[in-house]
């Protein structure tokens, strides 16, 4: 039978009936044992068929696979039961994932995961040297049952290529640059992924707070976004000097879209991926950086760094001409300093009372 269900406004459906259903009862790891014997019979291999299918289907990145997994199972199994976190769990490791179980002393059972990155706001286990984030709210204690499971490999965080997820769109939004008016993007959004990267950690791929954007600034432009915003970008920049397309680039990006503060609108310090600074009415430095840079590198090919200064995040472009202007030296390349948040700095001007305090430079892919 199928079992439709809702992932970030998306209908999927997977192989899955009523009679398939196991019902645990008090935590024992002999128990745990006979359940995944269980799940390991044919009757689920329909099941992982259709989950690696879709993950297949519609480019899921490994954070997305584990929330759809979370779906299918909490819709099939109860939010949160013991039963939806086995379910889950089986899942996962037959996908090919390192996880690990674990309870409580209440009887609650948990999904750990391994991942390769540090999660700013999430407990963490250290097992056999490698860090394991819980999927559940846990407590600070667990009993983590230690059994591996072959080929097993890490969480990345990393989303290498565009998802395709329907586009429920919302509204569309026209960004349009005080200094260039008649520069300007109309952009539909996918409400869809918004909603996906709400759920998205802030991490570091080497526990290095510097390196939290990455993340965000390497991610692809949403296809269905790119279709829409580029041929109307580059049918406004392909007669234009390299210099003047990224001015332009970079007047929208400082005087279209307003600043906001991440305390005031989220509560605590957040990054948006590029799509979610085009949808959501304001946005802060290193959002800026992150949309302004993958612009550049999409539209016009150059490579581009981010800059950080103590307390601001900015980014400079390699020109392929010489362009005058503040600039940092990387790997033999000059790349000039090119600020989102400086309202009409031109290229090549940086704030200098926050320059005086010394930069940081982060390469881009």
């Amino acid at each position: 039978a199928e079992m439709p269900f809702i992932f970030f406004g998306n209908e999927f459906s997977v192989r899955l009936d009523e009679t398939k259903r196991i019902n645990l009862g008090k935590i024992e790891p002999e128990k745990i044992a006979q359940a995944l014997t269980h799940f390991s019979g044919q009757e689920y291999d329909n099941l992982l068929f259709d989950c690696l299918k879709l993950r297949k289907e519609h480019k899921l990145c490994d954070w997305a696979y584990l929330e759809m997994l979370k779906s299918i199972t909490d819709q099939f199994c109860g939010s949160g039961t013991n039963e939806a976190v086995l379910l889950m769990g089986y899942l996962y490791y037959q996908s090919g994932y390192k996880m690990r179980f674990a309870y409580d002393d209440n009887d609650n059972l948990a999904l750990l995961v391994a991942t390769d990155y540090m999660l700013y706001g999430h407990p963490s286990f250290m097992v056999d040297n490698t860090r394991f984030y819980p999927v559940q709210e846990v407590p600070e204690t667990l009993n983590i049952c230690k059994a591996a499971f072959p080929k097993e490999q890490q969480l990345s965080l990393n989303i290498n290529e565009s998802m395709l997820l329907d586009n429920a769109e919302t509204e569309s939004r026209t960004i349009v640059s005080a200094d260039y008016p008649d520069f300007k993007f109309t952009a539909p959004i996918n409400r869809s992924l918004i909603e996906f990267f709400e759920t998205y950690p802030a991490a570091s791929i080497d526990g290095s707070p510097l390196n939290r954007w990455l993340l965000h600034a390497n991610a692809p432009l949403d296809q269905n976004l790119k279709a829409a915003i580029y041929p109307q970008l580059k049918s406004q920049i392909e007669n234009l000097s390299e210099y003047e397309a990224a001015s332009r680039l970079l007047n929208i990006v400082q005087t279209g879209l307003k600043y906001g503060y991440d305390e005031d609108l989220w509560g605590g310090d957040r990054t948006f991926f590029a799509e979610e600074s085009i949808y959501y009415p304001y946005c802060d430095c290193e959002d800026r950086s992150v949309l302004f840079t993958r612009l550049v590198r999409d539209l016009l090919g150059l490579e581009c760094i981010l800059v950080y200064y103590p307390g601001h995040l900015a980014s400079a472009v390699h020109f392929n001409k010489d362009v005058a202007g503040s600039y940092y030296t990387y790997e033999g390349k000059n790349y000039v300093v090119c600020d989102g948040t400086y309202l009409h700095a031109p290229i090549g001007k940086e704030m200098e009372d926050i320059a005086a305090k010394g930069a940081t430079l982060i390469p881009l892919k």
